[in-house]
């Protein structure tokens, strides 16, 4: 995997909250991604906006987060 420059997390997720979540949503997450986010809940990433081409053939850009797991975060997986 690609080294990523991570700014800012929440911290450690716990293992079991992710395997829950993918339970109720009857979802299984990439072991790449459980991996990533059991240890770094909720990161910020230091290159996390990019340029793209529009449906309009116009210049747009957006940018890449992650949501935390567990209750103690206001942008939490389970509420999307």
């Amino acid at each position: 995997m690609k080294q990523l420059k991570i700014i800012d997390d929440n911290g450690q997720a716990d293992i079991q909250l992710i395997r829950d979540f993918e339970k109720e949503y009857n979802i299984t997450l990439p072991n790449s991604y459980v991996e990533l986010i059991s240890k770094h809940n909720g990161l910020r990433l230091y290159n996390n906006r990019f340029d793209f081409i529009n449906l309009d053939g116009l210049i747009s850009s957006t940018d890449i987060y992650f949501l935390s797991f567990g209750d103690d975060f206001s942008e939490n997986m389970a509420d999307f």
